[in-house]
């Protein structure tokens, strides 16, 4: 009796053990899951312009807010400027996943997506554009054409000028040598200009060695922080009617295959930087031109008549231009900001 209470004692012993050591590995893999933190995404990012550009504000501050609220979770490693990648291949490389992320501007990316070069014709508002429904479009039109997903403005609100080595009277430009990008093409050729492509860093030493005789450009940062000034004496006015349009792009594949919190923390914050995008750059333009007048520049007012040609050639014509190259995607995001350009 003694021999099989034993034997009944043991087995008993046998099915405890043998019960913990299944709840130990079946609850040992979800414990080390559960305890262990996940990795950071790291996402590489590039911008088309130098450090210490104005153009680059409101990115670092993007960037900053990314990485704080982020923590943990995702961080933004910015690469630099053209240095790194050149402003009209930066796009590409995000395209091709060389990088993740880039800051550009539809002129210097408009051969990968023709129906991006009118987002410098829409409000300069990105607060209006997102409640507009824009940025929703806007995202289907890049991921479309190259495979771009886009998160939104961060350089928005500055107006365009044309700085020249002679005063234009006219708006007549036959016979004017212009630096051109596919924003500025169909207008500056309905006027007349003949036309050359340059990347910005080139702009100075075109001046000077007359390579061109004008640059259309943001008034507000370009002429500044270029030093145009110092070779180009003379402002077109008015201003050409159109925005500064500056986008932070992510590889779509990328940005989808990221965890939903990681998309939300890029999309939450882009969203907050948006408000102050506007305001910051709208109100930095006139005091950079009233500083440029003090560095010698003039303004050159186009009597009204050259005026209202001028400005048909940048809105009206332009337009027509856009959406008859791209039916696909530019009329319907000329319907989604008509009653609204301008503003």
């Amino acid at each position: 009796m003694k021999w099989l209470s034993l034997k009944s004692y043991n087995t008993k012993i046998f099915l405890i053990v043998s019960v913990f050591l299944v709840l130990t590995l079946l609850v040992a893999p979800l414990s080390a899951c559960k305890g262990t933190p996940r990795e950071v995404v790291n996402l590489t990012l590039v911008s088309g312009w130098s450090t210490g550009v104005a153009f680059n504000d409101k990115l670092m501050k993007y960037i900053e807010m990314v990485n704080a609220d982020g923590e943990g979770k995702v961080f933004i490693d910015f690469k630099g400027g053209p240095e790194v990648a050149p402003i009209t291949e930066a796009v590409g490389l995000v395209k091709k996943g060389v990088y993740d992320m880039a800051f550009n501007s539809p002129g210097y990316y408009g051969g990968l997506s023709p129906s991006s070069v009118p987002l410098y014709y829409l409000p300069q508002d990105p607060v209006l554009l997102r409640q507009l429904g824009v940025h929703d479009l806007v995202d289907k039109i890049m991921r479309d054409e190259m495979q771009i997903a886009f998160l939104g403005w961060v350089s928005r609100g500055e107006p365009f000028t044309i700085v020249s080595k002679k005063p234009i009277t006219s708006a007549d430009f036959h016979g004017i040598l212009m630096h051109t990008l596919p924003m500025y093409t169909a207008a500056l050729t309905y006027l007349g200009a003949s036309t050359k492509t340059l990347q910005v860093p080139e702009f100075y030493q075109a001046l000077q060695t007359n390579v061109v005789d004008a640059i259309p450009c943001p008034a507000g940062t370009v002429p500044l922080d270029y030093k145009l000034y110092e070779q180009a004496k003379y402002l077109l006015y008015p201003l050409i009617p159109i925005t500064t349009s500056g986008e932070v792009l992510i590889n779509a594949a990328k940005s989808d295959s990221l965890p939903a919190d990681v998309q939300k923390i890029l999309k939450d914050n882009m969203a907050e930087v948006e408000k102050e995008v506007y305001p910051y750059f709208s109100q930095r333009t006139q005091g950079v031109i009233n500083q440029l007048i003090t560095l010698g520049m003039q303004k050159v007012e186009l009597p009204k008549a050259e005026a209202d040609k001028f400005l048909y050639a940048f809105t009206t014509y332009a337009w027509d231009q856009f959406k008859a190259k791209n039916p696909k995607w530019v009329p319907q995001l000329y319907d989604l900001v008509k009653a609204h350009i301008g503003e």
